[in-house]
């Protein structure tokens, strides 16, 4: 059993000593999704025995299994800035990309890699001699409804900024305004895109309908507002995602994901509401059981650095243990899921 010093060795979060137990304090208060992902992905021992091999030359494991784009030691507690500012942990699924200058120069189709669906961007060509009026600055990307699109949405955000900024080192200016600022099609309908291509939807239950019938087509015109496209965009496809989940076409969303991130979707822990954040509360239960501590002692634990340490709340003090006691198994079981594939769930505002 590890001792109560070891156990707060390694624990990025702290018990608040006023308030509930689990309130946010500090810094916490800041935290982004991605943020809260790292703190259940560097619990996880799969990530933590591929980091270690990754130390080794010769072993070179990939990350994007975990959905990271890099390495990150899982002793760093926190993630830093620069972390935050680029998020490391890929959408569900990537977005297929393609362009219709592209298109027109070479006069191939783009298609998702099937099954996986996961496509680099493009490493665009330097175009030497090309009349402007054959460049469309016009980019379009396929995107899978059968799962929540927030991820995909910001991948293809991101995507457009650096096409408008390659456009711009290229000397190419905008090609015109398009008639109507957004434009949503079903892949099949997008000249950019091979219809044949699409045979997976990461989402759909069983055999229902083809693949392809879960996939979309957005058109973004980079030197048009990005992010008001995107917003659009969004708002439009997430519509989308739930006629098929309400149609039961695709799987339901993860369980436990975001409705304990967001305090306004509403947690049910039972009759008992005075513990605080809820996912704070999943990570410090997680991090003290795997470091050997009994359920009674997690709760003691707990309560030792709360303001139920104080000698006059003896009788409340009592009380609140028995009753987080009475609840361990429960942030156990949900803290699991996150642990153990949930958290990709909770980055880029991935929800249902």
């Amino acid at each position: 059993m590890s001792s109560a010093l070891e156990a707060d060795s390694d624990l990025a979060l702290t018990v608040s000593p006023r308030g509930l137990p689990f309130d946010l304090v500090g810094d916490e208060m800041r935290f982004k999704a991605e943020d809260w992902a790292w703190q259940f992905l560097r619990m996880n021992t799969s990530y933590q025995m591929a980091y270690r091999l990754s130390l080794d030359p010769q072993q070179n494991p990939d990350s994007k299994p975990f959905g990271v784009e890099r390495w990150i030691d899982p002793k760093v507690k926190r993630l830093a800035d620069e972390f935050r500012a680029e998020s490391i942990f890929a959408p569900l699924v990537s977005t297929v990309e393609g362009s219709e200058w592209e298109l027109d120069l070479v006069p191939e189709q783009f298609f998702p890699s099937s099954p996986s669906l996961q496509v680099n961007l493009a490493h665009l060509p330097k175009i030497r001699s090309m009349g402007d009026s054959a460049v469309s600055t016009v980019v379009w990307y396929a995107i899978d409804c059968s799962v929540p699109p927030g991820g995909q949405i910001e991948d293809a955000k991101q995507s457009a900024r650096e096409r408008r900024q390659w456009f711009r080192e290229e000397g190419i200016e905008r090609s015109g305004s398009p008639k109507k600022q957004t434009d949503i099609r079903t892949v099949d309908q997008c000249a950019v895109f091979d219809a044949s291509g699409f045979d997976h939807a990461e989402g759909v239950i069983g055999s229902v309908g083809r693949p392809i019938e879960f996939w979309r087509a957005i058109r973004i015109s980079v030197f048009e507002p990005i992010d008001a496209q995107c917003d659009e965009y969004k708002a439009q496809l997430q519509k989308i995602y739930e006629k098929f989940w309400r149609e039961s076409l695709v799987k339901a969303p993860f369980q436990e994901r975001l409705r304990f991130f967001f305090p306004d979707l509403g947690v049910n822990y039972g009759p008992n509401t005075s513990d605080g954040f809820p996912l704070k509360a999943l990570v410090i239960t997680w991090h003290l059981r795997s470091q050997g501590l009994s359920p009674e002692d997690v709760a003691r634990w707990v309560a030792q650095r709360s303001r139920y340490s104080s000698a006059e709340l003896d009788y409340e003090t009592k009380l609140w243990a028995s009753d987080f006691y009475s609840r361990i198994p429960i942030y156990e079981r949900h803290a699991k899921r996150f642990v153990d594939e949930g958290y990709r769930w909770l980055v880029r505002a991935q929800k249902p």
